[in-house]
Order: C-alpha cells, then sequence, then structure tokens
C-alpha cells in the first residue's frame, strides 16, 4: 500500500441540450473530455425517437429501436453517427459531428465504425441480403470513405483495442482504447494476404506473449470447496470463501513490475452454501415421499422452499447484496468490503486502482477512496496525462474526472 493522496479533479460536462428534453444516457470520448448525450422527450428509454448531443448541437435523430451506430475519436472532436436506414432501399450515409459525410454502396449495412486515430475512420459494409442461387456479395472495408476490402484488414477486441494489417502501406500495429499506437512492424505486402486476421498469427505476437511469460512469474490460484486464494511469489495472500472470477472480473492482475499480485475476495459464501443444501433438503421433502413421511413436514417445507432459494429468495438475496468483495494482494487485504467490485488494474506505477459499488459507486486506489457518484464509467489510466480517467455523474451532472498518478 503506497500513503499517497490522490485529488479527483473534477471538470463539470454541459449538455447543452434543450430545456424539454430528458437524459437517457452518455457516451464518453476515449479520453473522458466529451460526451455524447442522449435525450428524449419523455426520459423513457422505449420512447422513441432518441437525440443525440455533442457541443450543444443535435446530431443525430434515432428513429426507432434498430441499430445506431456511434463513435468518438480519441481527442473527443470528432464523432461519428449513423442510424440504420429507415427505407431499405435507401444507402446508408455516416455524419461527421451531424453533416453528412460519407454514404455506403446500396443494399449494404454498416458495421463496426471505429476510429484508430483522430482523422481516421475504418468501418465495414455488410450485405443486406442473400438472394437463393446468387453468390452471397463480399463483405467491405472502408477508411474515410475509401474502399480498401483486401488491402486493409482491422479487428476490435474485448476491451477496446484494435489491430490493424495495412497490406497498402506494409505495416501492422495495434491501437490501445485511448489512441496509442503499439507493436507497430514491418510486413512483407509480397507475401500472401489473409482475408481475416484471425487467419494470420504473427510470429512477433507468439514471442511477445512468450517473453512476457517468462519475464513474470505466474501467480497460482487456490480454490477447494472451503476456501479461495492467490500465492505470488511464495506468499499466500488473504483466504477468503471463494476468488471472484465472475462477471466479468479476471481471477487475479498482476502489477507492471511483476511484484504484486492483485485479486478480489468472496466472503458469506460458505452461508449461501449453507442455504442451498438446505434449500435442497427442503425440495427433497416435497418430491420424494420417503423423505417427508410427516404431513406437517410437507406443510412447513413449502414456506422453506421459498425462503431459501438459492436463485430469487429473500435470504439468499439478502446474503448476496451484503458487503462480501473484498479486494487483495498477496500481503494483505484492503480495509472497506464492498457490495461489488467492477473493474480493477495496476498504473504503470504500480498503483492499484479499482472500480467498487457500496450504494454509490466510487473509485478507490490504494485503499483511498475518490468521491462517490450514481454512475461511473470509461475508467483507465490515461498515458499522456499519467493521471487516471473516469466519466462520472451525479443525476444529469456529468463529469470528466483525472487524478494525478506520482
Amino acid at each position: 500500500m503506497h500513503g499517497n493522496s490522490f485529488v479527483h479533479e473534477q471538470r463539470f460536462i454541459d449538455s447543452h441540450c434543450q430545456d424539454d428534453e430528458k437524459h437517457l444516457g452518455a457516451m464518453p470520448a476515449p479520453n473522458n473530455q466529451a460526451v455524447v448525450f442522449v435525450t428524449n422527450r419523455s426520459g423513457l428509454k422505449d420512447d422513441w425517437p432518441h437525440h443525440l448531443w455533442f457541443n450543444g448541437q443535435l446530431i443525430e435523430i434515432h428513429p426507432g429501436p434498430d441499430g445506431i451506430h456511434c463513435a468518438i475519436n480519441f481527442d473527443g472532436t470528432l464523432v461519428a453517427t449513423s442510424c440504420d436506414a429507415s427505407v431499405p432501399t435507401k444507402p446508408m450515409t455516416i455524419a461527421i459531428n451531424g453533416v453528412t459525410t460519407y454514404q455506403l454502396p446500396p443494399n449494404y449495412d454498416l458495421y463496426q465504425l471505429q476510429w484508430v486515430s483522430n482523422q481516421e475512420l475504418l468501418w465495414r459494409a455488410m450485405p443486406r441480403h442473400n438472394q437463393p442461387g446468387h453468390k452471397s456479395p463480399p463483405i467491405l472495408t472502408f477508411r474515410n470513405g475509401v474502399d480498401m476490402t483486401g488491402s486493409l484488414l482491422y479487428e476490435t477486441y474485448y476491451g477496446g483495442m484494435v489491430e490493424v494489417i495495412d497490406y497498402a502501406a506494409g505495416v501492422h500495429y495495434r491501437v490501445s482504447p485511448q489512441g496509442k499506437v503499439f507493436g507497430k512492424e514491418a510486413i512483407d505486402p509480397s507475401k500472401p494476404r489473409a482475408r481475416s486476421i484471425f487467419d494470420l498469427r504473427l510470429p512477433s505476437c507468439e514471442a511477445l506473449e512468450a517473453e512476457r511469460a517468462l519475464a513474470k512469474p505466474k501467480p497460482q490460484v487456490t480454490q477447494t470447496q472451503s476456501e479461495g486464494y492467490v500465492t505470488h511469489r511464495g506468499i499466500e495472500g488473504p483466504h477468503f470463501a471463494e476468488v471472484e472470477r465472475y462477471g466479468g472480473l479476471r481471477s487475479y492482475v498482476l502489477s507492471p513490475d511483476g511484484s504484486t499480485v492483485a485479486y478480489t475476495g468472496v466472503t458469506y459464501q460458505k452461508t449461501l452454501d449453507r442455504f442451498s443444501r438446505f434449500w435442497i433438503r427442503c425440495i427433497a421433502c416435497l418430491e420424494q415421499e420417503e423423505h417427508c413421511h410427516k404431513w406437517w413436514a410437507k406443510l412447513l417445507a413449502f414456506p422453506l422452499v421459498l425462503l431459501y432459494n438459492p436463485y430469487f429468495g429473500p435470504i439468499y438475496m439478502a446474503t448476496k447484496a451484503s458487503k462480501r468483495h473484498v479486494i487483495a494482494t498477496q500481503h494483505g487485504a484492503w480495509s472497506k468490503r464492498y457490495f461489488w467490485v467492477s473493474t480493477y488494474f495496476f498504473t504503470p506505477q504500480n498503483h492499484l486502482v479499482a472500480l467498487v459499488n457500496d450504494s454509490d459507486w466510487r473509485v478507490v486506489i490504494d485503499d483511498i477512496e475518490g468521491p462517490a457518484f450514481d454512475e461511473i464509467q470509461n475508467l483507465h489510466y490515461n498515458d499522456d496525462m499519467q493521471t487516471v480517467s473516469y466519466l462520472a455523474n451525479d443525476g444529469t451532472d456529468y463529469f470528466s474526472v483525472s487524478v494525478a498518478i506520482p
């Protein structure tokens, strides 16, 4: 644990929406410095149309529940939007900051709108219909409106990283969710081209993964019926009923220098298990005569099944909603428990950052809590500014929050 205090600097972001508009949500730029606000007249998400606002301007009207596409570039200055065509025969268009800029070929739908730099926008065009007996039209790839099919491959991965292979330029690279280019290397454009990035596994990727595996000793996760914990470099971390690995959480994260492992422990799991076993016995009493010889036992078992049901029973839900998540390293547990740990990661300076819920959402850094908000999104480390950044809101008031990391 570090002895620093972390200041969460807040900058208010005004939606500049009309007074009769009700907020439905917000989509932040990767740097959290700009926001696309989603509104309508009623405040009900199922009430259409939805309106998209950016820098005080109405940039898109979304007429119905069919797909809407929205992508903000990395510095938060340009927003690309498109809605599925209301008339099936009408070509789809892409607008930049509300101005129609590109048009898709007829009978094609937009797929995977993605910025790879502040001025470079990629997307795919998917054929709408395949006529029986006819060859399916190809999937097209575009860059800033230019057809790059066969010359450009890209794929967006979970977490927001983008991988690009540009055969025309002879380069292969990756782009972080905040727009940082890394892993750039030359490729031989004369070699046979892959149809998909997944068909091509560059040797450098495998070498990089092998190098990382050798450089950092891998922690050991131990999970038995009664307890779970993580061991790293011969040191056992605190023991819990279970090491949380569901809900999008990884079993553990490792610090950049490889010295510290962090994980989320679950408490009260044993109590839940006892409830579940008791519930199963009650079910058996109701379903099998040999387990239930007395009439009053069946009468008693029925309400107990409802109380102890491990899927929707009130006792189970009350236990599950208690503060059961604890963040720990191999050196010890943090001082507070939380209802839910959404994500956690280390900064390059080896500070541990977590997004937690305890009736409100807050960001915790090295066991030091930040301010509470109704909602927090897009939590990440900003390499250029050396800050932890996130978008937070209290009701309809939105704030771009940054925390300087020493």
